[in-house]
């Protein structure tokens, strides 16, 4: 049983598989349900649910119980009635668009990854990226204290260095932050193809040039929109006890 207009974004183990970056390139796509994100927006979880006046940001949105649905056999059985009243971009049934859809976050995987025709992938970051991404995931919200237990909490994250057994597609983010442009470029068209999706090279060259093309410390200022949690993300936390 699959949903075949939807990719799922997996975890793995106690490893957040989910990517600002990867969700912000994913919306490039013609086939996927979503308008072309600015990269100003790219804080922002992109959209693809609607349903009546509400945008779909959250797991919990679509099923109170989400959490526990996806450990279930029955998991696609039950996401698919789940979605049943909710709307693409054109306001048409989900579950019947035209277009491919992403939930808002990724997910933990079961028995329902059995079948090998359900489109998934995992996302691998490292560093000051991992470390944001997890704590959006895993939190929901970034509260931002200021404070040193906050600062300790924050750089607690969970990674997974063996990702050997993992059998589904894995996109690596340090293949897109490259000073080689082209190679970059053939990274992004791989993912694309990987994901049956088709590449926008239009959109990638200006994202290169604005995101890639520039240094760290503005990048995770994009992503984070946020002065202090980018400063702490490159300066690390520091336990000045």
């Amino acid at each position: 049983m699959t949903i075949s207009n939807l990719i799922f974004n997996i975890n793995y183990k106690g490893a957040m598989g989910q990517s600002t970056i990867v969700d912000h390139l994913l919306t490039y796509s013609p086939e996927t349900g979503c308008l072309p994100q600015q990269l100003e927006d790219i804080h922002k979880t992109p959209i693809y649910l609607y349903k009546e006046h509400e945008d779909i940001t959250r797991l919990p949105h679509i099923n109170a119980d989400f959490h526990s649905i996806m450990k279930q056999d029955s998991f696609i059985d039950t996401l698919k009635e789940s979605l049943a009243d909710f709307k693409d971009i054109e306001r048409n049934p989900i579950l019947e668009s035209k277009f491919t859809f992403m939930l808002p976050n990724s997910i933990f995987p079961g028995s329902w990854m059995n079948d090998k025709k359900q489109r998934r992938f995992f996302v691998k970051q490292s560093g000051p990226y991992y470390i944001w991404d997890f704590n959006k995931r895993s939190k929901g919200k970034v509260i931002e204290e200021q404070t040193k237990q906050f600062e300790k909490e924050f750089f607690n994250v969970e990674v997974v260095e063996d990702l050997s057994l993992i059998e589904d597609i894995i996109i690596d983010t340090d293949n897109l932050l490259t000073n080689d442009k082209s190679a970059s470029t053939d990274y992004y068209k791989y993912m694309c193809k990987q994901l049956a999706l088709t590449s926008n090279l239009d959109l990638y060259n200006q994202f290169y040039d604005y995101f890639i093309d520039t240094d760290e410390y503005t990048r995770l200022n994009m992503i984070t929109n946020s002065d202090y949690i980018t400063d702490l993300l490159h300066n690390g936390f520091k336990d000045r006890d």
